[in-house]
């Protein structure tokens, strides 16, 4: 498909910031060498929604959560989470403030036990560092003590608590997946960026998956940013959905107006979708 295939459609500027507005991209632009990776693109996610966001490969959609989580630095536009600007910050500070991710490719220390995973998800909550772990000072012991139990809630959440004790790297894929997840809970987080959570999962591993979703938003009140390529779950999930494309937005609606649009179904969805 050339670039000329899908007209981007004019860029409309984000609403303004309200009570329940949590996460604001402002023209927000990469560039890597003589690539485009994300054109200007502007969104907004409020508290309490599910928004996914879709295209094909190569449409610059991870590039978008490294943006947003400060893994790679914008070359223009702006970032707000919660009414602070993020630019520049590193990602620890983001995830302190609230900020989460998973990744399209599992990331997790295979030999370490599940629960030791989930653990190190604390770390940009946690007061103590080497020499007070090595002294054992008794406020430290207390704190890790904290952070095993807080560790063993979010495993009891995503459902894989009998696991705690397992090496990572023994687990199949779709739990290492939730290991993941685990981790990035442990963060305690209020905004949650899933990169393809369903990406390799058995058809009832991503029932479960949508289940677990929807709970941590209705239970746990996380608001989730999703990209995702099984337009199944995404249908069925999202309460807004974004397209992009060569790093611009092209659509953005409900579910049923996405599904709808000639040229999403076109470019991404399939006649048959």
């Amino acid at each position: 498909m050339s670039a000329q295939t899908v007209a981007p459609q004019p860029v409309v500027e984000p609403r303004a910031q309200s009570g329940n507005l949590v996460l604001e991209a402002r023209r927000i632009h990469k560039v890597f060498g003589g690539l485009v990776a994300v054109n200007n693109l502007s969104f907004s996610v409020f508290e309490g929604e599910i928004l996914s966001i879709i295209g094909p490969n190569g449409a610059g959609k991870t590039t978008v959560f490294n943006l947003l989580t400060g893994v790679l630095p914008l070359d223009g536009g702006e970032i707000w989470f919660r009414g602070r600007k993020l630019n520049g910050l590193p990602p620890h500070a983001i995830a302190r403030l609230g900020m989460a991710r998973t990744f399209q490719t599992v990331h997790i220390f295979e030999n370490m036990t599940v629960l030791e995973n989930v653990m190190i998800g604390r770390h940009p909550r946690s007061r103590y560092g080497f020499v007070e772990a090595a002294f054992q000072l008794p406020w430290a012991r207390k704190e890790e003590q904290a952070i095993r139990q807080h560790a063993m809630a979010c495993l009891e959440l995503v459902g894989i608590a009998d696991l705690a004790g397992e090496l990572a790297g023994n687990l199949p894929f779709g739990q290492q997946r939730l290991v993941e997840l685990a981790r990035a809970l442990a963060t305690e987080p209020t905004c949650l960026l899933l990169d393809e959570p369903a990406s390799g999962l058995s058809h009832q591993e991503v029932v479960e998956l949508d289940a677990l979703i929807r709970r941590l938003r209705d239970e746990q009140g996380i608001t989730v940013l999703l990209i995702e390529h099984d337009m199944n779950l995404v249908m069925g999930i999202a309460d807004r959905i974004v397209v992009i494309n060569y790093g611009e937005k092209i659509a953005e609606g409900a579910p049923e107006e996405i599904q709808q649009n000639e040229r999403v179904i076109a470019a991404y969805l399939g006649e048959d979708v």
